[in-house]
């Protein structure tokens, strides 16, 4: 997203969302090893894109601690309704690509979000001073963060 200017972020977040749409689409339908290897490394773009557009406008606000824990927060929850639906749901009845199918929709749905998503990037937040950044709640909430990761590599490395 850095690459590109910082105009029209409207219409790039659509137009991300449609094309990871069509990935996921194109997923459900591939007939081969090729064709799916095409559609997710589409997805793939799409959805690096997405992040880099999400990342850029909550580094660019004033309370950007603030706003990233918020974008963690809301993804981490929509991710696991998801995925429990995914699982409960839609797999069951219509597999893999149904998932696939279910996940763009999601992405269509999304395109209502995209409209609220800030034309342009805002300017750069000042340079401020750090001084006592070092604070004891400060250390805690970055143990915690340390903790919460190694809690997500632990499960990951057990559930290989």
């Amino acid at each position: 997203a850095m690459a590109l200017s910082a105009r029209n972020m409207r219409w790039k977040s659509a137009i991300l969302l449609l094309l990871l749409a069509a990935a996921n689409w194109w997923t459900a339908h591939a007939a081969g090893a090729n064709a799916l290897i095409g559609a997710r490394s589409l997805a793939g773009l799409a959805e690096g894109g997405l992040v880099a557009i999400a990342t850029e406008l909550i580094a660019r606000s004033r309370r950007a601690e603030r706003i990233g824990g918020y974008f963690v927060t809301v993804q981490t929850l929509a991710q696991c309704a998801l995925a429990l639906t995914l699982a409960l749901y839609v797999v069951p009845v219509a597999g893999a690509s149904g998932g696939f199918l279910a996940l763009g929709v999601v992405c269509l749905a999304s395109l209502a979000v995209a409209w609220i998503v800030p034309d342009d990037y805002a300017d750069l937040p000042k340079e401020e001073h750090f001084a006592n950044v070092l604070t004891p709640g400060s250390i805690a909430a970055l143990l915690s963060i340390f903790c919460y990761f190694m809690f997500f590599g632990a499960i990951w490395a057990f559930l290989e």
